[in-house]
């Protein structure tokens, strides 16, 4: 991406907010394609079964996120509350095989890619 310098100014704020919206999307097109897990096809040589681990690291809702929430779902006080007692510990930890299966659909780079068998 080629680097752009602007003083801050009117509109200069829009036009840091484009940039960074084009590197993430320009980011995001070299790993997969799609906008929600079941629509991500990764690269072929993906396909396979992997050995999947993760941590959670951070549990955060924006100002109004919980109220909002709260609104909308039972109990999301009370869910978030204890994400933030599993972070860094052993709860917080995720440990997973997960299959992915080639597919005709285009991976980035315009080639058949790998999506998630759903069935694990």
């Amino acid at each position: 991406l080629p680097l752009i310098a602007c003083e801050r100014s009117a509109g200069a704020e829009e036009i840091l907010q484009d940039i960074q919206q084009q590197t993430a999307k320009f980011a995001a097109a070299s790993v997969s394609m799609g906008a929600v897990g079941e629509d991500l096809v990764l690269p072929r040589w993906f396909a396979g079964e992997w050995a999947c681990a993760g941590e959670l690291f951070k549990v955060e809702s924006g100002p109004l996120g919980t109220i909002a929430l709260a609104k909308t779902l039972p109990g999301v006080p009370d869910a978030l509350l204890a994400s933030n007692r599993a972070v860094g510990t052993d709860a917080g930890d995720l440990r997973a095989r997960r299959r992915w299966s080639e597919t005709q659909r285009l991976a980035p780079g315009g080639s058949p890619g790998a999506v998630e068998d759903p069935s694990g």
